[in-house]
């Protein structure tokens, strides 16, 4: 049965002229929710309401839970943490774009909450000679190890996978992000000097030209199968 509640706000995410919205997505199959709270949210912009109809239409593409009750959370998310001083700008177009911003806004939340964020703590021998940009005639491959909880988010959000979390499976595996000439970038999985994991942009297959990179890295970490590290608390409030 069709739920008004849910049909009233989606009308009311796009303001005054929603019927012109309403005739770009097939707003039926997101009205069968009912939405447990009485919340109502406004799209700040044209931008912002573009990005929505984008989202709107991929997300039925997807076996993931209701639209309705999703943006809902989001938008509510949003609404608490500028009322703490935050500045939010919607603009996932993907369902993995939603999930990333959920993530780091999640994640601000974390921080006032907790009053500190959380990061590991590497040896700086090792951070720097992993770190070495690595040089193949002309191709410069740059490695960066992800240590901390944003760190994670903004891989995530930038390689549209789960890396937002990956966080906690840090204490176990040490993430790396690879990017090629700053163009190409992947992500890598290591554990006790070993690669376990290696995969690209949205949980694609690595680009074969990255391959020499991956080995030079990995056989860096090699030299590390015995590395350890410490979680720490940092950024207090």
């Amino acid at each position: 049965m069709l739920q008004i509640n849910s049909l009233n706000y989606i009308c009311q995410l796009f303001g005054e002229n929603y019927i012109d919205y309403l005739k770009q997505i097939p707003w039926k199959l997101h009205c069968y929710c009912t939405i447990q709270n009485k919340k109502r949210h406004y799209l700040k912009n044209d931008s912002e309401k573009k990005a929505m109809i984008c989202l709107i239409n991929n997300w039925t593409k997807t076996n993931s839970e209701s639209f309705v009750i999703s943006i809902n959370k989001l938008l509510s998310l949003r609404d608490d943490l500028e009322k703490l001083g935050y500045n939010l700008k919607f603009t996932a177009k993907t369902h993995h774009e939603y999930e990333n911003l959920l993530e780091i806004w999640l994640g601000y939340k974390s921080h006032h909450n907790r009053g500190f964020k959380l990061k590991y703590t590497f040896d700086s021998d090792f951070i720097d000679e992993i770190q070495e940009p690595i040089i193949i005639d002309n191709e410069i491959y740059y490695p960066k190890i992800l240590q901390t909880e944003d760190d994670f988010r903004i891989e995530g959000y930038m390689m549209k996978n789960c890396m937002a979390k990956q966080f906690l499976h840090g204490s176990i595996y040490i993430f790396v992000s690879l990017t090629q000439n700053k163009k190409k970038r992947i992500n890598l999985q290591y554990r006790k000097g070993l690669l376990i994991q290696s995969y690209g942009k949205a949980n694609t297959l690595v680009p074969n030209e990255l391959q020499v990179g991956i080995e030079i890295l990995t056989n860096r970490f090699k030299k590390y199968s015995t590395i350890s590290w410490k979680k720490e608390r940092y950024d207090f409030l």
